[in-house]
């Protein structure tokens, strides 16, 4: 956030910089990634089939198909480069390239499967009773890609999240002007307007994916927003998402709605949402 203060100092005398955060519950936000990226490469329908269609040999990244994005939602979780994706995101630099890269390599002649591109181990950073003890991962990835080059672009990808990496994305949300989560959207709104000096009145918002949203919810009512925990989203790491949950709980308590109280003397922005 340095250069938010530096754009702070720059222009405080001319005008307000105010930042703000929205994150997701990480199993809502897990799912949509997976439903909006993932679920087309596991059928073999992403874009490495379209730019070279019909071409039955590849090497990894450029997979498509089950045996290198794994079977369903469940197996796509199991491997930590699907891990924690809100917080290394935040972080930036944990290779969130490795969210969009297949978790497996495969035999460009048996077609068979090989060792996972991506692994886990013990974080050295965590106590003996920390929960994120059993979630390190490894900065190092399997060396089982097809040729050199490939394990040179992959090797120096860190895409590990300890403790330490998680205390400074905890410290880079608390430096947020306005922070809120995506299940209280609209009371995230009204913070962020009374924050910039819009009134209530004037905020609009326009929602996107109605259509889709439609669809999903049986064409009954365009109005019903839909989501993800109408479908499983079971993880098979039962760690899979520690530090996104932690920070994910930290969001929801780091701007209180009490918070507001002063600057909101009709409780415009104290409503429940």
């Amino acid at each position: 956030m340095k250069d938010v203060t530096r754009l702070k100092v720059m222009h405080g005398e001319t005008c307000d910089v105010t930042t703000s955060l929205m994150l997701r519950d990480p199993r809502d936000q897990s799912r949509s990634f997976y439903d909006y990226y993932v679920a087309k490469h596991q059928k073999g329908l992403g874009q490495n089939q379209k730019d070279a269609p019909g071409r039955t040999k590849r090497i990894w990244p450029d997979l498509e198909g089950p045996r290198a994005w794994g079977e369903s939602f469940e197996e796509w979780t199991s491997l930590p480069n699907a891990w924690n994706m809100q917080t290394r995101e935040l972080l930036g630099n944990k290779c969130t390239a490795s969210m969009r890269q297949p978790g497996w390599n495969v035999d460009a002649t048996t077609g068979a499967r090989a060792k996972p591109m991506f692994t886990a181990g013990a974080d050295p950073n965590a106590s003996d009773d920390d929960d994120a003890k059993t979630i390190f991962l490894s900065d190092k990835m399997s060396d089982n890609t097809t040729t050199e080059d490939d394990a040179a672009t992959t090797s120096g990808c860190d895409y590990l999240v300890t403790g330490e990496d998680y205390a400074r994305a905890a410290k880079t949300v608390e430096a947020f002007d306005v922070v809120g989560v995506v299940d209280a959207f609209e009371s995230f709104l009204l913070r962020l307007g009374a924050s910039v000096g819009i009134s209530h009145e004037k905020l609009r918002y326009v929602r996107s994916n109605v259509k889709k949203e439609d669809e999903d919810n049986g064409g009954d009512d365009a109005g019903v927003t839909s989501s993800s925990t109408t479908k499983t989203t079971k993880t098979t790491h039962p760690r899979s998402m520690v530090y996104d949950e932690r920070l994910y709980a930290l969001a929801k308590k780091v701007r209180p709605i009490s918070h507001w109280f002063p600057y909101d003397p009709v409780r415009v922005v104290n409503a429940v949402p």
